[in-house]
């Protein structure tokens, strides 16, 4: 079987750590290293990490951030200095099953497999179980039979191919559809989208780690279940203008990144996604934008009459809206659109709110 890096991000997880590194020491099949870049943390973080390695059953290397870079361009440098063939992201809190890089690493036999990633339990701090995590639903990359064009997993649920480090520099050019602020798409947007856009993104049916819950997860779980919560989310609390001139403005980037890619005499023929579909579907958000920013009744109507006539709302599959976001527009956009706006803008700046949220659905 191929060696497997794992990639970890510390910064103040002294908390948790150690039963991290635990659970990577137990694998059946152990990684061929550890890396950790560490964020300037000021705990006992890197103390634990060095005293693991005085016993460890495989290499670690350790590097230290001069300045604090966050979580994102600091999970990005572990990637870049993994040495082996496959790369596992790995966060600083969570449990590991002793399976998890041996059933992954099975799923490379198939060369045009360049991303595995699984699902997960959901402990509390005290490692119980309160949940489940199924990356199944949401995570279809555009062109797939049941696709979302922003379609991502968690990163601590991925194993990749180094091979997609070559794009690397590439990454700046790259905007995170749900935070405004241009910011970058996150370690785990990044590598999705590109295994998505040149081979396969393959899911594994198995919770194989406990994605640990504890009031300080930079990225975290929300129970979907409850009604409330659907509710919430369906509704996506960040200003519904504001949200679909931010999905424009990612679609054009990643349309603008896959067209730098198909210059590259290694990917361009491997490319399974156009950036035609994203300059559409970047075309239909700034239209639909148009349904949820005008104060004028007949000009929301008039972008609603334009998308259907584009058959704008046909399946996101097909590079569209969806259904469902033609009986939103429909019921709430056409009508009064502008308040709608208005008041979840108000909404989405609240910081107590973001926080129960966690991580934005998916454009809607």
């Amino acid at each position: 079987m191929a060696d497997v890096s794992v990639a970890m991000a510390t910064y103040n997880g002294g908390r948790y750590i150690r039963q991290q590194l635990e659970s990577l020491a137990s694998q059946h099949h152990l990684p061929a290293e550890l890396v950790v870049a560490d964020d300037t943390s000021n705990d006992e973080t890197l103390l634990i990490v060095k005293d693991f390695a005085r016993t460890a059953p495989f290499q670690i290397r350790l590097h230290r951030n001069t300045n604090r870079i966050g979580y994102r361009a600091t999970f990005m440098r572990a990637a870049s200095l993994c040495r082996s063939e496959l790369i596992s992201f790995c966060d600083q809190d969570d449990i590991w099953d002793a399976r998890k890089i041996n059933r992954c690493v099975e799923r490379f036999s198939n060369p045009d497999v360049l991303l595995v990633y699984h699902d997960a339990d959901v402990v509390n701090e005290k490692g119980q179980v309160i949940g489940t995590l199924d990356q199944s639903a949401s995570s279809k990359p555009l062109g797939s039979s049941s696709a979302h064009p922003f379609g991502s997993v968690f990163g601590f649920t991925q194993i990749f191919r180094r091979s997609l480090l070559s794009l690397s520099e590439l990454w700046s050019m790259s905007l995170d559809h749900t935070e405004p602020g241009g910011v970058r798409m996150a370690h785990d947007q990044w590598y999705f989208f590109l295994a998505s856009a040149f081979g396969l993104a393959v899911h594994l049916d198995a919770r194989l780690a406990a994605y640990r819950q504890h009031g300080r997860n930079v990225s975290g779980w929300a129970d979907k279940q409850g009604t409330l919560n659907r509710l919430v989310h369906s509704l996506n609390f960040h200003g519904r203008a504001e949200q679909l001139a931010l999905w424009e403005i990612a679609a054009r980037r990643r349309a603008a990144i896959l067209e730098q890619m198909q210059l590259l005499p290694t990917w361009g023929s491997r490319a399974r996604i156009r950036p035609e579909n994203y300059h559409v579907l970047a075309e239909l958000y700034g239209t639909r934008g148009r349904i949820y920013a005008s104060p004028n009744t007949i000009r929301r109507w008039t972008a609603f009459h334009l998308l259907v006539m584009r058959n704008g709302y046909r399946a996101t599959s097909g590079g569209g809206l969806g259904a469902q976001a033609l009986v939103a527009d429909l019921v709430l956009g056409v009508p009064a659109g502008h308040l709608l706006s208005t008041i979840t803008g108000r909404l989405g700046r609240s910081a107590r709110l973001r926080r129960w949220l966690k991580r934005p659905p998916l454009p809607s």
